[in-house]
């Protein structure tokens, strides 16, 4: 028994709407942008006559056409109750979007102006035709983007209906066309060219990106850009990685998809456990949730990074089955780089100290994982083990330059030797005064000689490495940290001879009230 057949028009739901409405809306950006943009251009620049023949100029005028006219806008209105599926109405979307540069191009390539009589319309017909060519505006004749859109919306809304329906399309078509030449918008010409720019529209961009494996792949780009969005959002250095990981991208995008999108899972995971980005319920369990997926003890949910992690995970799994080398490990990497953001978490919320030596392994952990995920999903041949002056820079910079926000949040990196010098006694109210005793600031400055030492080490040995893909990655976190550093050693002035950084007295006793 063949599945019963869904109706033309019907309410999309909440969800649907919250994807479908925010194209629509871009769209229609970026149309009125390049329409209006190039009629202005147009009008700047001089337009030459429209392509015509003699006969179309004895074409009588009929105003009250412009109701069959203006449907097309109408329909493209409702496109959101037509495709109300991301997947369905995303190629529609790049469709219209691919027929409107070009048609810009072109317009601004040969800006033309019809050549038919001055046109008189009054009464109600002739209100409505007003509305019609004001929308047009003056100079966008070649191709018509009227049609364009037309053509496009009968094949894809038409594919929806049985042969009624798409009969019924196809006749909508021709009147919008014939509308548009009595009503003296556009030449024929004007209308062939539309129509061909229509079809080409659903041949190349409808038809490629309707694909699973193109719309599973627009997805995850755009679940990535939304992502980054969010990190430039709580602070512009993420538009540093934001470029980098972008130029690194533009040789090889399709292959370079997954280092993107391990980036921002990890980031977003990260942002979730330090509690820079609020969810509903635990943030602890929604990252075991991922966890537990990226090992295959449990499906994905649809959370941002379940949706993430099941197109890493399934990427990396692969990754590791066409590799030999036994040092590939990247999906084990990452489930044992989120235990250790998970044990930040933990620490954070029981205010829980660490001596030196663990805090030391626990930061070494963070970037041995991360930095070595890098190498590896960048093509590199180099390891993290390879680099420790890296992971040694990493761990200094990071965790010092987050560290009285960590501290507000309970994110203790001060070792507990360090603190109990500082004659802190556990009382969370006084913890951020303990950056200004003495024993922390002279921790700090040794923290920092070892950092400085780090970055100094890894400048020299730059030169030594061969492999150009690992050499451009490690020069561009060379020159981030070596540039974080000095604004460190300036703001605080370490090292700098016959300065001394700031020495108070040890905090005092908390009193018990």
């Amino acid at each position: 028994m063949a599945a019963p057949r869904e109706p033309l028009l019907a309410w999309p739901g909440v969800e649907s709407l919250k994807l479908t409405l925010p194209l629509s809306y871009l769209f229609s950006k970026i149309f009125f942008s390049i329409y209006g943009g190039a009629s202005l251009l147009a009008g700047l620049r001089g337009a030459r006559p429209d392509f015509h023949f003699d006969w179309e100029l004895r074409l009588p005028f009929i105003p009250w056409l412009a109701v069959v006219y203006l449907s097309v806008p109408l329909l493209l209105l409702l496109t959101p109750f037509t495709l109300r599926t991301w997947r369905s109405f995303t190629p529609f979307f790049l469709a219209l979007t691919a027929e409107t540069l070009v048609g810009g191009i072109v317009f601004l390539a040969i800006p033309m102006v019809q050549v038919y009589p001055a046109r008189v319309a009054s009464g109600v017909g002739g209100a409505i035709f007003h509305l019609a060519d004001r929308l047009n505006l003056q100079y966008n004749e070649f191709p018509s983007l009227h049609i364009a859109f037309t053509v496009t919306a009968a094949i894809v809304f038409g594919r929806r209906c049985g042969p009624l329906g798409r009969a019924l399309f196809a006749l909508w078509t021709v009147a919008v066309g014939v509308s548009t030449l009595f009503m003296h918008e556009h030449h024929i010409l004007d209308l062939a060219s539309g129509a061909v720019l229509g079809l080409a529209g659903v041949g190349i961009v409808w038809r490629r990106t309707s694909r699973d494996e193109v719309l599973e792949s627009l997805r995850i780009e755009a679940l990535c850009l939304r992502e980054f969005a969010w990190f430039v959002r709580r602070h512009p250095r993420y538009l540093v990685m934001f470029f980098a990981l972008f130029r690194a991208s533009v040789p090889r995008w399709r292959k370079t998809r997954v280092l993107r999108a391990t980036y921002c899972l990890a980031q977003h995971v990260d942002d979730i456990l330090d509690g820079d980005r609020k969810i509903k319920g635990d943030p602890e369990a929604y990252v075991l949730a991922v966890v537990r997926g990226l090992r295959g003890e449990a499906p994905f949910g649809e959370t941002t990074a379940d949706q993430l992690a099941a197109f890493v995970g399934a990427e990396l799994g692969r990754f590791e089955s066409e590799r030999d080398d036994a040092r590939d490990h990247p999906r084990s990497d990452l489930v044992k780089l989120f235990e250790v953001l998970l044990e930040d978490r933990r620490r954070m919320d029981a205010r829980r100290t660490l001596c030196a030596e663990a805090l030391a392994e626990q930061h070494r952990l963070t970037f041995f994982y991360s930095l070595n995920l890098t190498l590896i999903l960048a093509g590199s041949g180099l390891r993290a083990a390879d680099a420790p002056d890296v992971i040694a820079a990493l761990a200094w910079c990071s965790p010092v330059r987050d560290l009285e926000a960590d501290l507000k949040k309970g994110l203790i990196n001060v070792p507990a030797e360090v603190l109990a010098r500082a004659g802190w006694n556990g009382d969370p109210a006084i913890l951020a005064t303990a950056l200004d005793t003495a024993a922390v600031q002279d921790w700090l400055r040794a923290e920092h000689r070892r950092g400085a030492a780090a970055i100094q080490n890894l400048g020299s040995r730059l030169n030594d490495i061969a492999e150009p893909k690992a050499k451009a990655i490690l020069s561009r976190l060379h020159r981030a940290l070596d540039v974080y550093e000095k604004k460190y050693r300036r703001r605080h002035r370490f090292d700098e001879p016959g300065s001394e950084a700031r020495r108070v007295e040890p905090l005092p006793e908390a009193s018990n009230s």
